[in-house]
């Protein structure tokens, strides 16, 4: 069974994109169609992979710098939880002063 019929078939957009006759006369097309529209679509297919290798070298280079941003806040966000427990401390030993104030007045 062929989709040849069908507009959006492998084979219809190969014929177009090669502008092949549809006699297929050439003795070069009936041999192998496949290689022929892989041959026809190369430089296609290029293009598109020099896009996608751009897009994602943007796109990576975007994620990249929201590591590194995300990275220096977990530093900063350490560095105040880990001054939590001196800060606990600190008001404990200042209610204690304090106690201790009042007790002598």
């Amino acid at each position: 069974m062929t989709n040849r019929g069908n507009p959006r078939s492998l084979w219809s957009i190969a014929t177009r994109r090669l502008q092949v006759p549809s006699s297929k006369a050439s003795a070069e097309w009936t041999v192998d169609p496949t290689l022929n529209a892989i041959v026809g679509l190369r430089d296609e297919v290029r293009e598109f992979r020099a896009e996608t290798r751009a897009t994602l070298g943007r796109h990576s280079h975007r994620l990249n710098l929201i590591e590194v941003t995300l990275a220096g806040l977990k530093a900063d966000g350490g560095v105040l939880l880990s001054s939590v427990p001196v800060q606990n401390e600190r008001l404990d030993n200042l209610e204690a002063r304090i106690a201790a104030l009042e007790a002598r007045t």
